[in-house]
């Protein structure tokens, strides 16, 4: 039986258990950990696979998926002894903001604190050990719903610091759309207080985390203050070769062909109609002419009809040029933002810079 494409399935596990069609991205897990970046951030668009490949690293590194090399068998990354070595062998704390889409600031920071409370859930155990300190207990129970801003602003890096802890491995820590509450904060005008309040928190769990192995981050946007935030938070990188977004040039390509393909579209559109147009007032005039010179009608009309008839000839073979001309701007513009695109991702650099 041909194996199935699970579409909008976001979960790797699932994924793998049930057989679906997978195309290999292991590699990116080779690229980012071999890149030695503490925090790195990537942003490409809706439906570029960017939750997939997190919940990817998640199941590669997380110590809750030890031994489980069934998920990643047959892929690139299991023919490296050296990465079967650490699969599984990390804490990793995941979240993700997706859900985080609230008209007011209020909304926004109380479903904040409601993710980061149910992230806690995960991990109540720790409470049951002896890795923690009494007041880090009370710490640890205070995080909930309705917690204070201070105490989210800190919960992140706490838990890492527990993790650390009871396993002794600093984390990896995962933040899939981080952007999406920034994002609805600039639409509904509760940004500049909520911008406050994100930073605080990405400056605890990123910059200043000392129990941090390293950090991913993903979105959709680079706004100016977002960028600002990811900068302070650590290095912002745009992988090489990046198989978890695909290339920038892909995205350089459908917005200029796109861009370039309506332009030539209107450009015809109001080339076909000034040619009807034309037509139209040769019909005209000669209606009156027949009117005014009755004797001479047939030859009018005849005259017209040829004149009308290579008027309306105009569009049709403007039809059969406007394609050529389609070919030859969509074929122009493809190789330029191909190139354009290799440029900026490095794969075709400048002369005497190959060696740099």
């Amino acid at each position: 039986m041909p194996k199935v494409i699970s579409i909008g399935n976001q979960g790797f596990e699932d994924i793998r258990k049930e057989n679906r069609f997978y195309v290999d991205k292991t590699e990116f897990i080779r690229e980012w950990w071999e890149s030695g970046d503490s925090i790195t951030l990537i942003m490409r668009p809706r439906r570029f696979g960017k939750t997939l490949n997190m919940d990817m690293l998640k199941c590669f590194f997380s110590n809750q998926y030890a031994d489980r090399e069934d998920l990643f068998e047959g892929l690139t990354i299991w023919k490296d002894e050296k990465y079967r070595s650490i699969q599984g062998t990390y804490p990793v704390i995941y979240l993700s903001f997706a859900d985080v889409k609230q008209t007011n600031y209020a909304d926004a920071v109380k479903k904040i604190k409601r993710i980061l409370s149910d992230l806690y859930q995960q991990y109540v155990f720790l409470l049951q050990e002896n890795c923690m300190t009494e007041m880090q207990k009370r710490q640890f129970s205070e995080v909930s719903p309705q917690m204070d801003d201070v105490t989210a602003q800190c919960a992140l890096q706490d838990l890492a610091h527990y993790l650390y802890r009871f396993y002794g491995k600093k984390v990896i820590l995962l933040l899939d759309e981080y952007d999406t509450p920034m994002q609805e904060a600039c639409v509904y005008g509760y940004w500049k207080e909520f911008t406050s309040f994100i930073r605080s928190m990405f400056n605890s769990a990123f910059k200043t985390n000392p129990y941090l192995e390293r950090a991913v981050m993903t979105g959709i946007t680079c706004t100016i203050a977002s960028l600002a935030v990811a900068v302070r938070a650590g290095h912002h990188r745009n992988l090489r070769k990046n198989a978890v977004a695909g290339r920038a040039g892909l995205l350089d390509l459908y917005l200029v062909v796109a861009a370039a393909g309506r332009a030539v579209y209107l450009i015809m559109r109001v080339n076909d109609r000034c040619a009807l147009g034309r037509a139209g007032v040769v019909r005209r005039q000669s209606g009156h002419a027949e009117c005014r010179h009755r004797d001479i009608a047939r030859q009018h009309e005849r005259q017209c009809s040829m004149q009308s008839v290579s008027h309306f000839a105009i569009p049709f073979c403007y039809v059969w040029s406007s394609l050529f001309l389609r070919l030859l701007y969509g074929f122009a513009f493809t190789v330029l933002s191909i190139a354009w695109g290799g440029y900026r991702n490095g794969y075709i650099l400048p002369k005497g810079a190959q060696n740099s």
